[in-house]
């Protein structure tokens, strides 16, 4: 049997990003779906797995493959937060207030979401000035997604017990799912945040298999240090499912695939479904799997220069968020109109580099900047501070504008979090 190692030293996957799904994502994810596992049959005798998209993706595909005789009872199901934000908005006093938000506003993938069924009277923005009657008939709509969306889901689940199975985080699928359902519904996810603790009251038992209920900004959990990155690996390669339309179809975000960012998720889920393939096969050592997280979290908190250009391309663009230009390392042509989301990752590269712009030190003043933006900013916003201040800065008003909104946000979270 192989047995593999890790080697501090030097580069770790040789030129090849496949190597990072075999020897690295890999074994993580074997020990994830064992977690899985264990924890499903102690749940309940007739539970059944809820892989949601898109982020469940590739965890489903290993725990069929590690377990083909359970493919009955797990599933990969449709899920979004707009798909469950639509699905709510079932009185005008909902629909006015969510079409007033700027998210709304400013996202055309949900303002299509009106476009073939509902006809926008007045011809201007979605800002909630809207008339009565459009108000009403996107209620209806919303309705009519919800009660679709209820049909599908008890189509899924049956009579069995369900568990949600995500990254994490704030656990709000779980939370939509219980109430679609109308009964208890677990979650099994990487990590939780604390506001998932309000969850485990309402809907069901939640637990995490990296960190749980651990603060948003927490560095406890590499998970959630490095979320955006499992976000970008393991997620289905097609755009966000907004809603069932009348007839109950799917309908999806429009998706314009990268092709280098398609390449390298698809190298590294090559590399991840034959390390799989090989633990059912027992074709490796399993003790692998045993310190997976240990090697994970050292490979993406201090990666070799080398390694990290392999991910050099692969894109995070949250187009529901407004969200663009930003990849979890930024290829070289771009580095300078661009964010990087994998902090150390982009960091290792810059040092290792002969740009002067990207190496030079920070001056005390900066540092102390970035330690204070670090406590204010979300995670995504930091590591584009971070890896593209001069950019960050420009775009966003200027310093004192950035702190201005940082704190309003900080605030903002503090109080949601009660």
């Amino acid at each position: 049997m192989k047995k593999l190692s890790i080697d501090e030293t030097s580069s770790l996957l040789g030129g090849d990003i496949q190597a990072f799904g075999y020897r690295l994502l890999g074994p993580y994810l074997v020990a994830f779906c064992a977690w899985l596992r264990e924890r499903k049959s102690e749940a309940a005798q007739d539970a059944c797995l809820l892989f949601v998209a898109r982020d469940g993706y590739l965890p489903h595909l290993v725990y069929r493959t590690l377990y083909p005789e359970e493919s009955a009872s797990c599933s990969y199901v449709l899920a979004s937060r707009v798909a469950t934000q639509l699905a709510d908005l079932q009185r005008e006093l909902n629909v006015t207030t969510w079409l007033g938000t700027r998210k709304v506003r400013r996202t055309p993938a949900v303002a299509n979401y009106f476009r073939d069924s509902v006809r926008e009277d007045s011809g201007g923005p979605l800002d909630g000035s809207n008339s009565a009657s459009f108000q009403k008939r996107v209620a209806a709509q919303s309705l009519n997604h919800n009660l679709l969306y209820r049909s599908y889901l008890a189509e899924i689940v049956s009579s069995r017990y369900p568990i949600v199975v995500d990254i994490g985080y704030q656990a709000r699928i779980q939370s939509f799912f219980s109430r679609a359902l109308g009964r208890s519904v677990a979650g099994m996810y990487l990590v939780t945040h604390e506001m998932a603790r309000r969850v485990a009251r309402n809907a069901g038992p939640v637990f995490a298999f990296d960190a749980e209920f651990i603060p948003t900004h927490s560095e406890t959990s590499f998970v959630n240090r490095h979320r955006y990155l499992f976000e970008a690996v393991l997620s289905e390669p097609q755009g966000t499912f907004l809603f069932f339309n009348s007839q109950g179809r799917p309908q999806f975000e429009p998706f314009s695939a990268n092709a280098r960012s398609v390449s390298i998720v698809a190298e590294i889920r090559k590399g991840v479904e034959r390390y799989a393939r090989e633990v059912r096969a027992k074709l490796v050592d399993t003790e692998a799997t045993s310190h997976a997280a240990r090697d994970l979290r050292m490979f993406l908190e201090n990666p070799h220069p080398e390694d990290a250009a392999l991910f050099a391309g692969l894109s995070f663009e949250d187009r529901l968020k407004g969200a663009q230009h930003r990849y979890i390392i930024s290829p070289e042509a771009e580095c300078r109109t661009s964010y990087a989301l994998w902090i150390q990752g982009q960091q290792a590269i810059n040092i290792a580099g002969d740009n002067e712009h990207l190496r030079k030190r920070k001056s005390m003043l900066e540092r102390i900047e970035s330690n204070v933006m670090k406590g204010l900013l979300t995670n995504s916003n930091f590591a584009c501070y971070t890896t593209n201040r001069a950019l960050y800065i420009s775009e966003n008003g200027g310093v004192p504008e950035i702190y201005r909104r940082a704190v309003v946000k900080w605030l903002g979270r503090r109080v949601s979090s009660r």
